[in-house]
């Protein structure tokens, strides 16, 4: 009885919090003086608010009834060329999966490995509804194609390799003698590689800017990269460029973006088609924002999970309750921004990537061995590889003292700060990037490990203080236990 009158408690509870969020943006809206504010929280309201409306994602008994962990793998050989089963690799993934949708922390998942250049394990798994699909719930498939925020920063880290392997730019060299426009607010001495290792002090976004993309619907996705790009030009630093590290949440999509463009005379959303979807004979699993519109019925919406993590917790304090409440307010906020209509049409290099996890792994893993596939696949040389790994020797301080992320490696693109939670007992370098929600895509050149997770249950980041939650860091020391990596 006692239980009954807790589960109870602990649901009401639930509800209550489920809906403050939007209840506070309404407020906000109604109640605050400026209209510029007035519009921005207007707009958090309408992200947040089709949670409330919107039906809960199905038991998870019937989850694993209709759309149980599968393997997707297209090659029947038993082990692969570097001896791996394929079989046993496999069942660990599904296993952890299953647990996982089970507990309802997800709802459904791709998870791709490959090791040496060849893929050794590809599991599905869950139910997803579609950007397309309304209300109706289908398995997760390898074609799902799943919107995974900063994993595309390593994407477009990637595509500055392929500019730099190409010999149109140098990690080394000025910004500004690519981009001259660049130089102005005393950034004339910055080279690329610390403007895209988060080194360069340009961490802020203008309200301007801001208000820019939010009418990119009517006014165009071009004019939004536009105002971006000039936000960076005029863009004064916070500290002297190179000598302290602090993440460029979004302004990071604008920095690589503008020098991809200028370095390629194309733009970064065309370099990742041409250069790395069709090169790795994924075209149609890979895109920077602008998502067409026929790949919107393949594409998951970010889901709330049915049993948060947090909700399995006890509320013991009122900080308890606090942070029920903001981890509750970005899973909202977040995945209502993610399945936006706005959001698809941008082109944010930082933070809107639309990727299969097949098409996520496929790359890291060419980084993982050297540039290239195990079938001759060329993604980059493997002296430009070589030149990516050897920078990240170099460290720095990070702005604030109270960091426990560790000195920041000169990354060019990819997550300057290591991780020991999927970090191999050997310490190797990960090519890394991570997104808010939960997705992950890696390389590990010193094993030829490479493995990308994306899914649509979103875990509060707020909640957990790390950059890779807790069902993700589980489905990768699944892996490396059963390849001993």
């Amino acid at each position: 009885m006692a239980f009954r009158s807790q589960q109870l408690r602990t649901n009401t509870i639930s509800k209550v919090v489920d809906t403050l969020p939007s209840l506070v943006l309404l407020s906000c809206t109604l109640l605050c003086g400026q209209w510029v504010w007035r519009i921005v929280f207007a707009t958090l309201f309408v992200f947040s608010a089709p949670r409330i409306f919107r039906a809960p994602p199905p038991d998870p008994e019937y989850i694993l009834k209709h759309a149980p962990p599968t393997s997707c793998t297209e090659s029947s050989a038993a082990k692969t060329r570097a001896g791996v089963s394929r079989r046993q690799l496999e069942n660990a993934i599904k296993e952890v999966m299953e647990r996982q949708i089970r507990r309802g922390s997800q709802i459904g998942l791709s998870v791709s490995v490959y090791l040496h250049g060849e893929e050794v394990a590809s599991v599905c798994g869950g139910m997803c509804r579609t950007l397309r699909g309304g209300e109706r719930w289908k398995p997760v498939t390898k074609d799902t194609i799943f919107m995974s925020y900063s994993v595309c920063k390593g994407v477009s880290a990637t595509a500055l390799l392929t500019c730099v392997d190409r010999g149109e730019c140098e990690f080394d060299q000025h910004v500004t003698d690519i981009w001259p426009e660049f130089g102005q607010g005393g950034k004339e001495e910055v080279s690329i590689s610390d403007a895209v290792s988060h080194r360069a002090g340009m961490t802020g976004i203008g309200l301007g800017v801001v208000m820019t993309h939010l009418a990119a619907p009517i006014t165009g996705w071009r004019r939004a990269w536009e105002a971006g790009l000039a936000y960076i030009e005029r863009y004064r630093p916070e500290w002297e460029p190179g000598s302290l590290a602090s993440y460029h949440y979004v302004s990071f999509s604008w920095i690589i973006g503008g020098i991809v463009e200028r370095a390629a005379k194309l733009h970064i959303h065309d370099v990742v088609l041409s250069r790395i979807a069709k090169v790795l004979k994924v075209e149609g699993e890979m895109y920077l924002g602008l998502l067409p519109v026929d790949k919107e019925s393949r594409t998951a919406m970010l889901e709330y999970p049915p049993r948060p993590f947090f909700q399995n917790r006890p509320v013991a304090s009122f900080r308890d309750l606090v942070r029920w409440f903001v981890a509750v307010f970005e899973t909202k906020v977040f995945a209502g921004i993610g399945n936006s209509y706005i959001w698809r049409n941008l082109c944010l290099p930082s933070s809107n990537g639309f990727f299969t996890s097949y098409s996520v792994a496929k790359m890291y893993g060419a980084l993982a061995n050297k540039g290239s596939l195990s079938d001759g696949t060329t993604l980059a040389r493997s002296e430009t590889v070589d030149k990516l790994v050897k920078d990240c020797s170099n460290t720095c301080p990070n702005v604030s003292e109270k960091s426990k992320k560790g000195p920041a490696m000169r990354s060019n693109g990819f997550n300057p700060w290591r991780n020991e939670a999927i970090a191999g007992p050997d310490d190797g370098l990960l090519l890394v990037h991570s997104g808010m929600g939960g997705c992950l895509g890696f390389g590990e050149p010193s094993s030829g490990l490479s493995v990308a997770i994306l899914k649509n249950s979103y875990e509060s980041y707020l909640f957990h203080q790390e950059s890779v939650t807790p069902d993700t860091v589980e489905l990768v020391q699944a892996i490396r236990r059963e390849l001993r990596q």
